[in-house]
């Protein structure tokens, strides 16, 4: 995190860093544990924590590094009204065309969340193949919303399940993830929306990564992705 309260964004002060010491991080974590081997177990992604914790240059060097060294970017978005609303007044941009803006659409991005999406956005996730985490029980243990997944992937978004952090989620089950998941949008965009075909889609990565982790699925479930 870069951008403390007295720049404009959510965390003290006292537990941000400038954008040098986290670029320096970077190369130091990089160097150390990323491995570029085929099936390799650890391989490093770079996930600035979200756009009211960190800078604009931060988010902007971040992209070009991750694309120099060959890694992958994550970071929340969209889980919130109150976000939306941050964005807008600090950016002038809803937090979509921030990211695209700052370099942070690709196959090579992912976001948490991504409840407040439009159509156009997604249309534009889609085409950039820009990947979305769904965190269900987070987004229900806060309020947040419930993700318009089925637009997602009928738009050719890659939506991954996912647990969020412990602090919003408590037991990290993925299996909970799949099951909530399969509900939660029975409720939002009908019981078709939501078939036993693109469930078990997410189904083989969940099982044997019982409390960690993330399992992703496309629109097509033959196209299975872990």
């Amino acid at each position: 995190m870069s951008r403390g309260k007295s720049k404009g964004g959510l965390p003290p002060d006292d537990v941000v860093q400038t954008e040098a010491e986290i670029m320096k991080d970077y190369e130091r974590v990089i160097t150390k544990h990323h491995d570029t081997k085929k099936f390799a177990m650890c391989r490093i992604g770079l996930s600035p924590c979200s756009p009211f914790s960190v800078t604009t240059e931060l988010l902007r060097e971040t992209a070009v590094y991750a694309r120099r060294k060959g890694v992958r970017l994550h970071t929340h978005i969209a889980e919130t009204c109150d976000e939306e609303k941050f964005c807008l007044e600090l950016h002038k941009l809803r937090p979509v065309a921030y990211m695209e803006k700052v370099g942070w659409l690709g196959s090579h991005v992912w976001f948490a969340h991504c409840i407040y999406l439009n159509d156009e956005e997604i249309k534009l996730m889609g085409k950039t193949k820009t990947g979305v985490a769904h965190c269900p029980v987070s987004n229900l243990r806060l309020g947040s919303g419930i993700a318009p997944v089925r637009k997602m992937l009928d738009g050719g978004v890659p939506v991954s399940l996912a647990v969020d952090g412990s602090a919003s989620n408590d037991s990290s089950n993925m299996l909970r993830e799949l099951k909530t998941c399969l509900l939660v949008h029975r409720i939002k965009s009908g019981v078709k929306s939501m078939p036993a075909e693109t469930y078990s889609a997410w189904l083989p990565a969940a099982a044997p990564r019982y409390s960690a982790g993330t399992t992703s699925a496309r629109s097509k479930p033959a196209k299975r992705q872990t």
